[in-house]
């Protein structure tokens, strides 16, 4: 079926302006025909390729649906500058298959790959929506889906069930919120980049929630800004990640919810939080790097980590603004890297291995903590633990085994005797003696003092 320039139009939205329902065979229809109002269908019964299916610079039109019951193969199907409500593409097995979309204002944008999606390439551009869901129900193998320069006002869904040696991009893109779901793995991605997540919804409680798997797989999220009125800007549950990588670079991470909310060590409201079902296996890498991270009060998590295993690299140079810390490590693990330093108005910090912690450096330097710093350990070898220049401490504990190799250096602004509850006898005289010599010292200050005067 080929159809070229051609000028068609219908007295109604409700009206069908093309329905094709074909066994077989396939379509030739470029974008030099024209159409004004109505609804497409497009029903592939039987096997199809070669399609060649685009429809562009339409006006008034209600709907476009594009399905393939059995298998697709080579086929390009391209939307381009329409203002339309609904987009539903909904294929079975599909080899090859291109979408293409540019210049579209829609409401809804949905997109299912029942069978195996193999090969296939996703490329949304230029539009404007109120939604958009991209779903694989089976397997996607080696297929990308890229969308860029978009404004979503409400949710982007992500289902990608066995996404295993695909990408997702995100690039330079407005969005209220995004759900991701399924298993990302084999070399799988998902990019977000230079975007934008703002939930401005207060019955939204996370802008960007994760409950997907990531089996060697990558999440990166960078240069991109986050922000929720409501409980949480970031959100992970139900969670497991197996030699995969979680890496947050260069963002502006904030919840401006103030509300004051507890229910024990659970976290409720804070910036960024993986939850208690959240299995961070051997293997896996938590990273971040330069974000700026704050919270609407001192009572949410700025940071809550609850990992069965895996590791964690955080450097000094993101930077808080208020809220809690709390990172459990529920196994063994090693070659982590975590340190604070240079935030404001924090409340607490807690880092806990509940089993053995080997091979990591562990420090909080130069911040303003107006509460409780501890770190503890089950097990500690080649630790090194640290803190350094810190004011408004209340207690400073730490129950690290510093005979099993760790170390352990206070300086500056935090005073010794934060630990005189854990000080080994080795600590004890170091103490004692350090006192004597500062009563000496003052002692010697008073003498000269009285022979000026």
């Amino acid at each position: 079926l080929e159809m070229s320039n051609n000028q068609i139009s219908v007295g109604t939205e409700y009206a069908w302006a093309l329905y094709l329902r074909l066994s077989s065979g396939r379509i030739m229809h470029d974008g030099l025909n024209r159409y004004t109002k109505g609804k497409f269908g497009i029903y592939h019964l039987g096997a199809t390729s070669l399609n060649y299916f685009v429809v562009n610079q339409s006006t008034d039109l209600t709907s476009i649906t594009w399905n393939t019951v059995s298998s697709s193969t080579t086929d390009f199907v391209g939307i381009y500058n329409l203002d339309i409500a609904a987009i539903d593409i909904d294929t079975a097995a599909a080899t090859d298959l291109t979408i293409d979309s540019s210049g579209v204002t829609v409401t809804t944008i949905a997109m299912t790959f029942a069978g195996v999606f193999t090969r296939g390439t996703v490329n949304i551009r230029n539009t404007i929506a109120s939604a958009i869901a991209l779903t694989t129900s089976t397997t996607a193998t080696v297929s990308t889906a890229s969308i860029s320069d978009t404004t979503i006002s409400g949710l982007l869904s992500l289902s990608m069930a066995a996404y295993t040696g695909s990408t997702v991009v995100v690039n330079r893109t407005s969005i209220g919120r995004v759900m991701n779901v399924g298993a990302f793995s084999a070399g799988s991605s998902l990019l977000i980049d230079q975007s934008i997540l703002k939930n401005t919804i207060s019955t939204y409680t996370a802008t960007f929630i994760n409950t997907a798997s990531f089996a060697a797989s990558l999440l990166e999220v960078r240069r991109s800004t986050i922000s929720n009125v409501e409980r949480f800007a970031m959100w992970f549950n139900a969670h497991t990640t197996s030699g995969g990588i979680h890496r947050f670079v260069d963002n502006i991470i904030t919840t401006t919810y103030t509300t004051r909310i507890t229910t024990g060590s659970d976290p409720v409201q804070g910036a960024i939080a993986y939850y208690t079902t959240c299995y961070f296996y051997t293997g896996a890498l938590l990273e971040m790097s330069n974000n700026q991270i704050s919270v609407g009060t001192e009572y949410a998590w700025a940071l809550y980590l609850r990992l069965s295993s895996g590791r964690i690299m955080h450097d000094g140079l993101n930077r808080y603004t208020k809220g809690k810390f709390g990172i459990y490590h529920l196994g063994a693990t090693s070659l982590n890297y975590f340190v604070v330093n240079q935030s404001n108005s924090l409340t607490s910090f807690d880092f806990v291995a509940s089993a053995a912690l080997t091979n990591s450096i562990v420090g909080v330097m130069g911040s303003s903590i107006g509460g409780a710093v501890s770190v503890s350990a089950g097990s500690a070898s080649n630790t090194s633990v640290f803190f350094r220049s810190l004011t408004g401490v209340t207690t400073l504990t730490q129950s690290v085994d510093l005979a099993g190799g760790a170390s352990l250096v206070i300086s500056d602004a935090v005073s010794y005797t934060h630990l005189r509850a854990h000080e080994t006898p080795e600590h004890l005289v170091c103490r004692l003696l350090l006192e004597k010599k500062k009563k000496k010292r003052q002692a010697t200050r008073r003498c000269e003092d009285k022979g000026k005067r």
